[in-house]
């Protein structure tokens, strides 16, 4: 199996480098869920964080857009309303190839359900299927340039989450084999944990 991990790297070290080298928009998402209802079925979320960063590590943006109606309790009070947020995600993602860890198909989807859609244009998102042998999602490309398996199932081991646009990116500049500490978003190798 490591013997196979090691072709994957070499693999990895291609594709980074091809998304390395154009326009892109890796982008960090997370959401701040909203309470169950009485019953226990769950609600949408009240709030998505989008973070992006370019090919170079450099910030885009960082937004916390509301993704609840205006009745709504519990959104986070420093949310920017709908329309703002939907503006500045879209231009913050136009025209670049996005890599994507998090639900941003959950807030698009909410933005367009408040009446902001931001139209993205599917062919710029990066792919993220299953390949034969290789999932080709970004937590399962982390996992196989790490190489850890499980001992007892020979399973790769599901990677920690970078936690933030410029960490992933760094994670995918290691993917190259040249390291990422020459960009502006770079981090330090102790705050690359999960890559």
């Amino acid at each position: 199996m490591q013997e196979l991990l090691a072709v994957r790297r070499a693999e990895l070290g291609r594709w980074a480098r091809e998304l390395l080298a154009g326009p892109l928009a890796v982008v960090w998402v997370e959401l701040t869920a909203a309470e169950p209802t009485g019953s226990g079925r769950a609600r949408p979320p009240l709030a998505g964080r989008v973070q992006v960063v370019d090919e170079t590590g450099r910030a885009r943006e960082t937004v916390l857009v509301r993704l609840a109606g205006p009745r709504t309790k519990g959104a986070p009070a420093d949310a920017v309303p709908y329309g703002e947020g939907a503006g500045r995600i879209a231009r913050a993602l136009q025209g670049r190839r996005r890599l994507v860890w998090g639900p941003l198909g959950t807030v698009t989807e909410r933005l367009a359900a408040l009446g902001h859609p931001t139209d993205l244009d599917r062919a710029l998102a990066v792919p993220a299927g299953h390949g034969p042998v290789w999932p080709g999602d970004i937590a399962s490309r982390c996992a196989q340039r790490r190489g850890e398996l499980d001992p007892a199932t020979a399973r790769l081991r599901t990677p920690w989450p970078p936690g933030s646009a410029d960490r992933l990116w760094y994670v995918l500049t290691q993917m190259t084999g040249h390291g990422g500490t020459d960009g502006a978003g770079a981090v330090d190798g102790e705050a690359q944990h999960g890559g």
